[in-house]
């Protein structure tokens, strides 16, 4: 979720102020017992800040946090001048958190601000060490926390509506398997009226292709018409790859009987031998809500 700079910051009990910590946007992603961090380019930041993603570990299992990386000068302020040179010399390198997307493969990015970070207080939190600490919430009037701002010569304040989603999607991947002629034209109906100029992923354009081609990398957005992220698909594939990308994607269907807010990342379930399930007929199985591939044990 990207802020936007403005000349006055709005008042009220609605809004949570923080401060504006002057370092590099990142996401840290714990997926498979593996952690990860990666920029809002989807550029990769584990190797560069080693220590913090091996404290990433603590994380529960598929869980995706935002925040930001962060060099503290000899004052102990946020120095960006000092995060570049980093490498040449040695520096207090720390990663804030300030938001949770998604917690042990639950979605709450359509939950509000207030109560994600309620979220994170509660089973993140706990879990954390140092270099990882939490973005705090500011209490104090806005008049009193520009003063305090400008007296301490920080880069300035964030103000957030506690009641706002998560907006920025993750681009997962592609697909181009699982459209008949006739489907086409009827999406294409649906698509037209949602289509926008602004990319609403927040992780492009990605640095390489990747090994299986999912990768969008700048020059082939521009092959790429965006659509605001209004309607709910579903999809078969083979697996999630370690870099977050779905492999072997196929289209199943739109699903007008969800709503965006509600869909989760499916787990691995565990699907018992052939030779067990002889008392069920194949077609009962639904390989779409499985989340898995279903050949016919009769084949």
């Amino acid at each position: 979720m990207l802020l936007q700079r403005k000349e006055r910051l709005p008042e009220g009990p609605d809004w949570l102020y923080e401060i504006k910590l002057d370092g590099y946007r990142a996401l840290a992603i714990k997926n498979d017992g593996r952690a990860a961090l990666r920029s809002r380019n989807d550029n990769d930041f584990s190797r560069r800040y080693p220590t913090i993603v091996e404290a990433l570990a603590a994380l529960p299992n598929q869980t995706v946090i935002d925040g930001e990386v962060v060099a503290l000068d000899e004052t102990g302020k946020p120095s960006f001048n000092v995060l570049q040179n980093c490498g040449s010399s040695p520096a207090a390198v720390f990663y804030y958190v300030f938001d949770l997307l998604v917690l042990a493969s639950r979605n709450v990015m359509g939950e509000p601000l207030a109560a994600r970070r309620a979220l994170l207080e509660k089973r993140i939190l706990p879990k954390l060490r140092d270099p990882l600490r939490y973005s705090v919430e500011l209490k104090a009037s806005l008049p009193d926390l520009i003063a305090s701002v400008k007296a301490q010569g920080l880069e300035g304040l964030f103000a957030k509506k506690r009641s706002g989603i998560y907006e920025s999607g993750l681009y997962a991947g592609r697909t181009r398997n699982g459209f008949t002629p006739p489907l086409r034209a009827e999406l294409m109906k649906r698509l037209r009226s949602l289509q926008t100029d602004a990319c609403p992923f927040e992780n492009l354009p990605e640095k390489r292709r990747g090994r299986w081609g999912q990768g969008l990398t700048a020059s082939k957005m521009k092959e790429c018409r965006w659509l605001r992220p209004a309607l709910v698909a579903q999809f078969e594939f083979v697996e999630w790859a370690g870099d977050l990308h779905l492999r072997h994607t196929s289209f199943i269907a739109l699903r007008d009987d969800k709503k965006a807010k509600d869909v989760t990342r499916e787990k691995p379930c565990t699907v018992p031998p052939v030779s067990s399930m002889r008392c069920l007929q194949p077609s009962l199985l639904s390989s779409a809500e499985l989340g898995i591939r279903q050949a016919h044990p009769y084949a």
